[in-house]
């Protein structure tokens, strides 16, 4: 299952759920209590709703969950969706996912688009039923056919991955549309990046940003970063940095590394923001505990130049190691020159030599720097760094 996907998965579990514990109007809340309690199934599953979006209290979702069960006995198949949810979630009941996975049968094999991908979802994470990635395709697609959002977006990435299906660029960006027409923020936000690249239909910036921000507009991290880059960069849309520093906020606050990183570089620069070197550090910083080895190596030259924060040469040198640990070929270049001033670390020609050798193949501008270094190396110590580049290159750190 490709990396993406992965992510996704959470998302697309839970958005369903909400969509199903949706109560239709029935009459007032009186009328659909009378009914529930005289056995009316449909009333039953509505009132159990109610209880449900109220869930102020453990004693709310047990009620709902009561009711789903009375319901789902008689064979209402909304209730039967709802109850597997339940016990999924862990709402009104202790969480069972075999005890979902029964539920969500139930219903799916009555057609129930919402349970068909519910229960699909439990193969392809193995949860409640044995992991089976074949079955879990085979019940998002027949929930997908009857329209429902979720599973059409599943499909697109089914058919991206060629997982189960036939690997198909043009087959994937049908489900996507199909979805993201619906609304489907996840869909919408993949669309627009296809339109962005121009992978599976011809390129289109301006179709890009719309698409994307759509899918802003509903809160998906990943498209907010995203329409602040085509704000910031003038990508489909007209320049803005004001509006690109809003998106970015949004999605930096959400932990969106990428975002964090990028409105680090705003209060860096002053655009969109004011000139302010200690946020820009704050959010290098953020995106850097994360992780994100870009941020990690402007952290450190944060230190070694005092911007935002007191000099620090050996907390440079650290966060140009993380980075270079990561693959980020400006940390690695930095942490070589660490090694050849004795910036922050003990003084080595041969680490240095080694770092810069291996990133040479990719960043010409290198050799300068090799050229230099090797005027304080012996014959020896450069056959040492060359092996020791050829180790680096193995991954033996």
């Amino acid at each position: 299952m490709n990396r993406l996907l992965k992510h996704t998965l959470p998302l697309l579990l839970f958005m369903p759920a909400a969509a199903t514990l949706s109560a239709k109007d029935s009459g007032p809340l009186m009328q659909i209590t009378k009914l529930a309690l005289a056995g009316d199934a449909k009333s039953q599953c509505n009132l159990g709703v109610s209880y449900m979006e109220v869930g102020r209290s453990p004693k709310d979702y047990a009620e709902a969950v009561k009711l789903f069960r009375k319901s789902a006995e008689q064979g209402n198949v909304q209730a039967q969706n709802n109850l597997g949810h339940a016990y999924y979630l862990g709402h009104g009941v202790k969480k069972n996912p075999g005890e979902a996975v029964k539920w969500f049968r139930m219903a799916a094999e009555q057609g129930h688009r919402v349970a068909e991908f519910s229960y699909g979802i439990m193969f392809l994470l193995g949860e409640g039923v044995p992991e089976n990635t074949a079955e879990a395709v085979k019940w998002i697609h027949k929930s997908a056919k009857q329209g429902l959002p979720e599973a059409q977006t599943m499909m697109g990435f089914f058919c991206e991955s060629g997982t189960e299906v036939p690997k198909s660029e043009a087959q994937a960006l049908r489900w996507f549309r199909k979805s993201a027409e619906q609304g489907n923020s996840i869909a919408q936000c993949v669309l627009g990046r296809s339109y962005m690249s121009g992978i599976g239909v011809q390129k289109n910036k301006v179709e890009a940003a719309k698409w994307i921000r759509k899918s802003a507009e509903q809160g998906l991290a990943q498209a907010e970063f995203l329409t602040g880059i085509n704000y910031c960069a003038g990508l489909g849309v007209p320049q803005d940095y004001t509006e690109g520093a809003k998106w970015l906020r949004k999605a930096a606050d959400k932990g969106q590394h990428s975002a964090q990183l990028q409105l680090g570089y705003l209060y860096r620069e002053g655009h969109g923001v004011p000139k302010n070197p200690k946020e820009a550090v704050k959010w290098y910083r953020k995106a850097a505990d994360q992780g994100d080895p870009e941020a990690q190596n402007a952290l450190g030259l944060c230190y070694e130049d005092g911007r935002g924060v007191f000099r620090s040469q050996s907390k440079a040198a650290k966060w140009y190691r993380l980075a270079f640990e990561k693959g980020e070929m400006s940390g690695q270049v930095n942490l070589g020159r660490c090694y050849a001033t004795g910036f922050g670390v003990k003084k080595n020609v041969v680490d240095a030599y080694a770092l810069w050798k291996l990133v040479e193949p990719r960043n010409p501008e290198v050799k300068k720097l090799l050229a230099l270094v090797s005027k304080e190396m012996t014959p020896e110590q450069i056959v040492e760094g060359q092996k020791r580049a050829e180790e680096l290159r193995r991954g033996i750190l």
